[in-house]
């Protein structure tokens, strides 16, 4: 039961869960803070749903790639802090069940490219 992993001192969740495309998982508890990178950790997982919206996302870096061909994927992220964030490259591509676009704000320089290519 992966809801019961203690993530509390992780600090790179990258690749995670790449491919797993029947992954359904509840992550909504799981302890974000010190995470720094996200990157491709939801790619191909197209059965993915889980609500994220309290995830701690304040040190995160990289999240380029995270929900790519995430098909099912409908959390809301708009309260996420991306400040820190310099890498959304391809984030949402293929994420074709997403509704709510996030505007997030960010003082970093930021990749960008391809962010909703859906």
């Amino acid at each position: 039961d992966l809801s019961k992993w203690q993530t509390g001192n992780v600090t790179d969740m990258s690749e995670m869960f790449i491919g797993a495309s029947s992954f359904t998982s509840d992550l909504s508890e799981w302890q974000t803070g010190k995470v720094t990178n996200m990157s491709w950790m939801f790619c191909s997982a197209s059965s993915f749903t889980s609500d994220l919206s309290k995830w701690d996302t304040g040190n995160v870096t990289d999240m380029g790639g995270m929900f790519w061909g995430a098909e099912s994927f409908t959390s809301d992220l708009s309260r996420w802090q991306t400040q820190n964030v310099t890498d959304m490259l391809f984030m949402f591509h293929g994420a074709t069940s997403l509704e709510q676009r996030p505007a997030w704000y960010t003082t970093r320089s930021l990749k960008v490219q391809g962010l909703y290519h859906i």
